[in-house]
């Protein structure tokens, strides 16, 4: 399957539909993102947009079930861009949703280990050591909006036949 598919699949799965408080996905950094992706006229006052990066991949060989060829797991790191804004006149309030949204990535991203692929490509995610690991960044405070971005990061292995 591969780095595409890996790709595709978690963006499917972190969708706006599926998502509170996410307004766009994408599968890879566009070479800009316009005003309207963040949906803030929408009437929250509050948006997002999801971006994708594969940062790395490692693999490793491991045997399963006796004598055989036994198979490969990729490793891909994944770094999920959160980039948040709101014209809210009330930073604390803009926080909120910020908070609210991580929160609800973290709920959806706990409820299928696979991301919804079953298995193929995705075998897990977020499942090994590394674990999942959240970094948001100070807010950038204007006098019409609130930018917070964040980044999850994790792994996602995905099992190839060799």
């Amino acid at each position: 399957m591969g780095r595409a598919s890996v790709r595709a699949a978690i963006a499917a799965y972190f969708t706006p539909a599926s998502l509170a408080g996410l307004t766009t996905t994408y599968a890879a950094p566009p070479k800009e993102i316009p005003a309207q992706a963040f949906g803030l006229s929408a009437g929250s006052g509050s948006g997002a947009v999801l971006i994708v990066h594969l940062t790395d991949e490692d693999e490793s060989r491991i045997a399963l079930g006796g004598a055989h060829d036994g198979g490969k797991f990729d490793t891909h790191h994944i770094a999920i861009e959160l980039m948040f804004q709101s014209v809210k006149s009330d930073a604390i309030a803009a926080q909120a949703d910020h908070d609210a949204l991580i929160d609800a990535f973290m709920t959806l991203f706990r409820a299928d280990r696979t991301l919804g692929t079953g298995g193929v490509p995705i075998f897990q995610a977020g499942e090994d050591s590394a674990g999942i690991k959240t970094m948001v960044v100070q807010p950038v405070l204007g006098k019409q909006n609130v930018i917070l971005n964040s980044v999850i990061r994790f792994n996602a292995l995905e099992f190839v036949e060799a």
